[in-house]
């Protein structure tokens, strides 16, 4: 209760400027425009980070301190931040002389308003959860995860270095990195959670591309417990009471940290109604039971759709478009065509309907070339750094591979390679790998030896 007084004094005395009942001019001159006063006050909070003296306005204001980052003033986009207003009570009150006596009564009344909607927005123990058990200097921070930068950085430069170097033929990926980056900035706050839904045949990277999104933006990748992934056929089964368990869990852990990653795979063994009952916290609402969902990461990840994405590639080559050359927008039609009208989690879902899937990102088919970048990398995993071409070639033969008019495609992708390229590697490699190490752990022996008896 004190802690609401308080501000409402200091509201007032802020919107007050140079009325008779400002509390600052009773410390103050109110009169002079050239200066820029503080309150030399033990009880100006001010006073704890700055030199509270008199001093000339500088032409480019310090950084301000960074009490509260949002703005629950007003909703007019030129009005400035909360914590420019909670500073100006101590830093920049200068008298407004020019019709003063027209704007008193606006002032008082947009003054109740305005502190009215601040006290139920800002509560003192949103600060403290978001400023003090969340920073570095929380000892709970230091041996778990908190919902901080440590344990949430971000790292968007990482993300594009991953899809650039280990997602092969899927160069739309990289279109939604940007997406994910202004989603994650603080400097912008989302307007919803981020929808994301992707879709192809088996071995394409669906997985694999949810894997380097939670790799980049937490410390402890698919590890974090910020990170949650459901299987469409170990959680959502009839015999699973998942409604009410599914609800609770999203708003738990959102309540706990707003930066969440939620990753459904095998979408098309969910029941329709899944997607329908989560769908006020993936719309444009500031909160759900007292929950904000705007900036939670939400991935779907389905292999519906992806004859139809087949078909369009091929459609797309016989019009001689190159594959690099192709966009989102080529497939999103196809995608949302596909997925409404085919049993699973999206038939008929209110979720396209109502257009909250931000982004559909089609996981193309890979061909020739793209398989063999799988099985070198593969290789170079287990130290080999150039395989026997003759290897990679009867790895490439032995996969199924699907030949349409225009296009040539692994059936499964790249999801066999690891399993047929261990075989190759204990088969051909070990053996040379085992005879290289035991002659370079002689050699260290002799050395050592010659070195002890002087010979050398």
């Amino acid at each position: 209760m004190l802690f609401k007084q308080c501000l409402i004094v200091l509201c007032i005395s802020h919107y007050s400027f140079s009325f008779n009942y400002n509390p600052y001019c009773l410390f103050e001159d109110c009169k002079s425009k050239e200066q820029e006063f503080t309150i030399p006050n033990e009880y100006n909070p001010y006073c704890l980070l700055y030199d509270c003296q008199k001093t000339e306005i500088p032409e480019n204001k310090p950084k301000l301190p960074k009490f509260w980052t949002y703005n629950y003033w007003t909703n007019d986009e030129d009005a400035r931040t909360w914590n420019e207003k909670f500073a100006c009570i101590f830093k920049y009150c200068k008298e407004d002389n020019e019709k003063i006596e027209e704007q008193k009564e606006s002032y008082i009344t947009r003054t109740f308003n305005n502190v009215k909607s601040y006290l139920n927005a800002a509560k003192p123990q949103d600060f403290i959860l978001k400023n003090v058990l969340t920073s570095e200097w929380n000892p709970y921070c230091w041996l778990d995860e908190c919902c901080n930068e440590d344990s949430l950085p971000g790292n968007i430069h990482k993300l594009k270095e991953l899809v650039k170097q280990g997602l092969y033929g899927q160069h739309l990926a990289e279109t939604l990195v940007e997406a994910i980056s202004s989603h994650w900035s603080d400097d912008r706050r989302s307007s919803k959670a981020l929808v994301l839904s992707f879709h192809g045949s088996v071995g394409t990277g669906k997985n694999h591309f949810s894997s380097m999104i939670a790799q980049s933006l937490y410390k402890l990748g698919s590890d974090s417990k910020f990170v949650h992934n459901f299987s469409g056929r170990l959680h959502f089964s009839p015999e699973q009471s998942y409604k009410e368990n599914l609800y609770d869990w999203l708003r738990s852990n959102v309540t706990a940290c707003g930066k969440q990653l939620f990753i459904f795979d095998e979408i098309d063994h969910v029941p329709s109604e899944v997607l329908n009952n989560i769908l006020p916290m993936l719309d444009y609402r500031e909160k759900v039971d007292g929950a904000d969902y705007r900036r939670a990461i939400f991935i779907f990840i389905s292999n519906s759709g992806s004859d139809l994405i087949v078909e369009k590639l091929n459609e797309l080559y016989r019009g001689n478009r190159s594959r690099e050359d192709m966009e989102l927008g080529d497939f999103e039609k196809v995608i949302v065509f596909g997925i409404f009208n085919q049993e699973g989690g999206f038939y008929h879902s209110d979720t396209i309907k109502h257009n909250i899937i931000d982004h559909y990102l089609p996981f193309l088919p890979l061909e020739v070339e793209h398989v063999k970048a799988c099985i070198v990398r593969e290789f170079k995993d287990l130290n080999v750094d150039e395989p026997s071409e003759e290897h990679v070639n009867a790895i490439l033969n032995s996969l199924d591979w699907i030949e349409t008019d225009y296009l040539k495609y692994a059936k499964s992708g790249c999801k066999t390679v690891r399993s047929k390229v261990s075989y190759f590697y204990n088969k051909h490699y070990e053996t040379t790998k085992k005879k290289h190490d035991l002659f370079n752990s002689y050699y260290r022996i002799n050395l050592v030896v010659m070195v002890t008896e002087g010979s050398i």
